[in-house]
């Protein structure tokens, strides 16, 4: 027996905020009251997990819906890279920590649709809301039409290289699957398969982190580096895959994947 969603009357906003623990994001959650009472349902997540989860239920082609993603700025990016990949149709909102233009610049090549800053006032992330689903609603027609049309059947997957897509925010390996990167590990692998053979120092990785974090320098050192890619690990790992980087002894990295 199989159960599905109800249709909602209002327009659906799925929010991800970490719980709060500031008066900034006491703020935020505030927001989740007023986007109501402008007619948005609106259903919360705290973290990655549940975000995703949301998405699998309510992302469906003749019924988009919208993201609004108010986590960090790695986090962020990360997350709207992955709703990007597997559910293009979304809408998605960021609200942004940074006024920077590299940051704000990172979180539309993520896939971001809009963002806005943390202390905009409601109304004007109501207004973006609003065209994001006036947007959508148009392209969504085609959408629900073709969903109903009969499956094609694909050529199986004959590429055996991988690649950096969408703006080199997302891996995707020889079989097709795409693994969405933070801004640390896009860093680290764009300078890895960059380099000549595509080994590179320690330093060298070190330094290319560092440099994405200019206006909030973390210093990223060889112990850093290293729980850097002991994630890039597991992240590998819950996609089902072998990460493809070995360790040169007691000089740096080695991507060892056909690019």
């Amino acid at each position: 027996m199989s159960c599905s969603i109800r249709p909602s009357p209002n327009p659906i906003v799925l929010s991800f905020a970490p719980k709060a623990r500031s008066a900034s994001n006491a703020r935020l959650h505030s927001r989740v009251g007023e986007l109501q009472s402008r007619g948005f349902e609106v259903l919360r997540s705290t973290t990655p997990r549940e975000l995703y989860k949301l998405a699998r239920e309510h992302l469906k082609p003749d019924a988009p819906a919208m993201v609004l993603l108010a986590s960090g700025h790695e986090e962020n990016c990360m997350a709207a890279t992955y709703l990007r990949t597997l559910y293009p149709n979304a809408g998605v909102v960021v609200i942004a920590d940074s006024k920077s233009d590299k940051a704000l610049a990172q979180i539309l090549q993520s896939g971001a649709d809009y963002y806005c800053l943390r202390d905009s006032a409601t109304p004007l992330l109501v207004a973006i809301l609003f065209r994001l689903l006036w947007r959508m609603g148009d392209a969504a027609k085609p959408l629900a039409r073709s969903a109903s049309a009969p499956a094609v059947q694909l050529p199986e997957q004959t590429e055996h290289a991988w690649s950096l897509q969408e703006q080199a925010w997302v891996l995707v390996s020889p079989k097709g699957v795409n693994i969405p990167l933070t801004t640390s590990e896009r860093a680290f692998l764009t300078t890895l398969l960059a380099a000549p053979e595509k080994r590179a120092t320690h330093q060298q990785l070190i330094d290319a982190v560092n440099e994405v974090y200019t206006e909030d320098p973390l210093p990223t050192s060889p112990g850093r580096l290293g729980a850097l890619i002991s994630r890039m690990r597991k992240k590998f790992s819950e996609h089902g895959i072998d990460m493809p980087l070995r360790s040169v002894r007691n000089w740096g990295y080695m991507f060892t994947g056909v690019v």
